[in-house]
């Protein structure tokens, strides 16, 4: 058995079964993703991030990735509202960010669009691999983007457990609905000894039945079964 409780981990074990990625989208960069920059180097990253401070240390990470930097964010259609930046470390930069539509102290303009209106404005090669983490704001994205789910082999989702179990259940539903199937639970966050989120890692189901069915390589391997109880 190979042990992986990482989205690295899972990745590369994706990659090593022929997942197909073409281009990577990551919604909620922050400063960067480095799983997916180690995972696929050789893949364009659309990154889509509104707040600004994150901005040169994007470029700094990114040096060595052909990437897009969108300053937008992302909801179910196009409109426009308003950012608002906080803190919730107490390192004194930003942490979190919100958008609503409305302004207000400590807000600033930003535009917001649904995915799949920006890149039917593009030609970028698919299959895509689609990454959220944005904070709560995960079902809004997905409805604006189910033409890009049609086009897409993996998706990973941020999922709070914590704070509202129907976080969970909605997005694994919304996702399985559209063709997907789960395929690993990694990176378990645990805060005050109480489990707090994970991220979600879900394939097509085509994907998954064609290469990814441990019960299809082979006859069974009982010393790999015993060793997940060691």
């Amino acid at each position: 058995m190979t042990a992986r409780m990482t989205k690295l981990g899972s990745l590369e074990v994706l990659k090593e079964k022929g997942l197909d990625v073409s281009t990577v989208i990551d919604i909620g960069v922050h400063r960067h993703t480095p799983e997916l920059i180690k995972a696929f180097p050789d893949k364009p990253h659309l990154l889509f991030e509104p707040v600004t401070e994150y901005y040169e240390d994007i470029k700094t990470n990114y040096a060595a990735i052909n990437y897009t930097l969108f300053p937008i964010a992302l909801s179910s259609e196009s409109s426009e509202g308003f950012l608002r930046t906080f803190d919730i470390s107490g390192l004194g930069s930003v942490s979190h960010s919100s958008i609503s539509t409305e302004g207000g102290e400590g807000t600033r303009p930003i535009h917001i669009a649904a995915l799949d209106d920006v890149l039917k404005a593009r030609n970028d090669d698919t299959p895509y691999l689609i990454k959220l983490d944005v904070d709560g704001a995960e079902m809004q994205i997905l409805r604006g983007a189910i033409a890009a789910l049609q086009k897409t082999d993996c998706v990973i989702i941020e999922c709070p457990v914590s704070i509202d179990t129907n976080m969970f259940f909605d997005r694994a539903n919304f996702i399985r609905e559209h063709g997907f199937v789960l395929w690993d639970i990694v990176d378990f966050c645990y805060y005050k000894n109480q489990l707090s989120q994970v991220d979600l890692v879900f394939i097509k189901q085509h994907v998954k039945q064609t290469k990814f069915s441990p019960w299809n390589e082979g006859s069974f391997d009982q010393a790999q079964w015993n060793a997940m109880f060691q």
